[in-house]
């Protein structure tokens, strides 16, 4: 049995007026951060019910809580699962996975997974103003943020003027190599946000069930001098890594 710690005490302590379910929520939130690591399990209900000396009701009803709010999954037959807390992942204009995830205080990894030229199609070359038949260059790229798998995204370019990236990008900020090699300023002009559930081999690069929702983004990218639209990109997220935060 683990033995009450001080966030138990100052739970009594702080937000005496706040009901009783909620400061034991606060509790174990207290414990999620200190004490405990996303793989790990609470304690079972009926030892937290003896701890804090509520009924199992009140115990359970402060666990949804924490359940709503993305820290704990409650598996059948296995007990509570603390996951990973997400990260709010901000979408505005300017938006760019390593400046974003590093900015919050996360390390941030993007990893070639795939790569070739290809003609645009339909809906690609709809997007980029391109003709179907037009090469695009196409890069597949693994998210990690901490090490662990949070987002698959795959990246269109028009291959006039950026084929030679096709050989030149290893993984890192794409953007920040368009900069530099081209002088081309991208900036968000559009965000079109849908749930859905993986393709398993998107669910094996995840680490992932293929039954667990992930979050899809399809963004086009613009030249921020003249307008022009020069990457789209389609991301996949794992929904229990991120909440996505839109900003003007």
């Amino acid at each position: 049995m683990t033995r009450p710690s001080t966030s138990d005490k100052s739970a009594s302590r702080d937000g005496a007026k706040l009901p009783r379910y909620e400061r034991i929520a606060e509790a174990l939130r207290d414990q999620i951060r200190s004490e405990l690591d996303p793989g790990d399990f609470l304690d079972p209900e009926p030892v937290l019910a003896e701890r804090f000396g509520v009924n199992r009701h009140t115990v359970r009803r402060a666990i949804d809580e924490l359940i709503a709010d993305g820290l704990l999954w409650r598996q059948q037959g296995r007990g509570t699962l603390v996951l990973r807390p997400p990260i709010d992942y901000r979408i505005h204009a300017d938006t760019r996975f390593t400046e974003t995830v590093t900015s919050l205080g996360h390390s941030a990894r993007s990893i070639v997974v795939g790569r070739r030229v290809t003609p645009a199609g339909s809906g690609v070359g709809k997007r980029l103003g391109i003709e179907a038949h037009v090469p695009v260059v196409q890069f597949d790229t693994l998210r990690l943020i901490n090490d662990h798998p949070t987002s698959l995204a795959s990246h269109f370019l028009p291959s006039v003027p950026f084929e030679s990236v096709y050989l030149e990008y290893d993984g890192g900020s794409l953007h920040a190599m368009l900069r530099e090699r081209f002088g081309v300023e991208l900036k968000r002009a559009e965000s079109l946000i849908t749930a859905r559930f993986p393709r398993e081999d998107d669910a094996m690069a995840l680490r992932m069930s293929p039954r667990e929702p992930i979050l899809r983004i399809k963004s086009l990218n613009v030249d921020a001098e003249t307008g022009r639209a020069t990457e789209y990109v389609i991301s996949r997220f794992r929904a229990d890594g991120v909440q996505l935060k839109v900003e003007p």
